[in-house]
């Protein structure tokens, strides 16, 4: 990941992906969505989008149904896509244990 990217990076775009597959109802425009923060957590990463106020405020989490493996995470990540009116709020990946420097060259997220 670029320093500053206000982009999903290519673990973002995927978990997003995977995610819409198991709702099909769901629409994100993973492309345009604009990154207004990112917070590596030692366990894990909080990454928040830009999105409209002001609508109607309704709340959903949805999780990844898979694991997400990457390379020196031994246990592997899972996801949670937070929305917030039908759009995506917040992407949270999580250790299932250990840490995580937030490094995902070669992952891949499982069947």
């Amino acid at each position: 990941m670029r320093p500053g990217q206000r982009t999903p990076h290519e673990l973002e775009a995927a978990v997003l992906r995977a995610i819409m597959e198991q709702d099909p109802t769901l629409r994100i425009d993973v492309e345009g969505l604009r990154v207004v923060n990112r917070q590596y957590t030692g366990v894990g990463c909080l990454t928040e989008f830009v999105r409209d106020d002001a609508r109607e405020t309704t709340s959903e989490i949805l999780p990844l149904d898979r694991s997400v493996s990457v390379p020196g995470c031994d246990a592997g990540l899972g996801a949670m896509l937070f929305l917030t009116s039908g759009e995506a709020n917040c992407l949270e990946l999580f250790t299932y244990d250990g840490s995580w420097v937030g490094r995902h060259d070669g992952f891949s997220i499982g069947p």
